[in-house]
């Protein structure tokens, strides 16, 4: 399943940016999104290649991705922060969506990046991490993505 694990993430890390691209108001951050989407699947086919290859989970590439969707996040939250014109955060889609990848990346990237060690060294600390951690993480990811789009909807009279 690692091969999956790997597609889904790769696409996922690549076209995340273009999310925060178009929301976000820096141009030098939009600079910086898009030579990250032009090198980053330079990197996935290197590490897919020549590091840790196609049917093993690749960490490296998932950190590097998780930890710049983690960045914009924190660069959107920031700029909603001091944005004299914020009404209502609360109501407002993109935030939620900020938050769901923020606690996500950072909780998945510690975990992804120390996994190989610890499935070699500390299998059922791991196990453990995941199953209690990396589920609820997934969870409260999941609720905070489904207000993201709840706050979507257009309200009804």
């Amino acid at each position: 399943n690692y091969y999956f694990f790997n597609i889904i993430f790769a696409v996922e890390l690549t076209s995340l940016p273009l999310f925060f691209k178009y929301w976000l108001q820096l141009a030098a951050v939009k600079k910086i999104i898009a030579g990250y989407i032009f090198i980053f699947p330079v990197l996935v086919i290197i590490n897919t290649l020549w590091i840790q290859g196609f049917f093993t989970l690749q960490t490296y590439t998932f950190v590097l991705g998780g930890t710049f969707v983690l960045l914009l996040s924190v660069a959107y939250l920031r700029e909603l922060y001091t944005d004299e014109e914020t009404k209502n955060i609360f109501r407002n889609p993109v935030f939620w969506i900020s938050i769901a990848y923020l606690i996500y990346f950072a909780v998945s990237v510690p975990y992804f990046g120390m996994l190989n060690y610890l499935v070699e060294n500390q299998l059922e600390f791991a196990s453990k991490y995941y199953s209690i951690i990396m589920n609820g993480t997934i969870c409260l990811y999941n609720i905070l993505l489904t207000i993201g789009f709840l706050c979507m909807k257009a309200p009804t009279k």
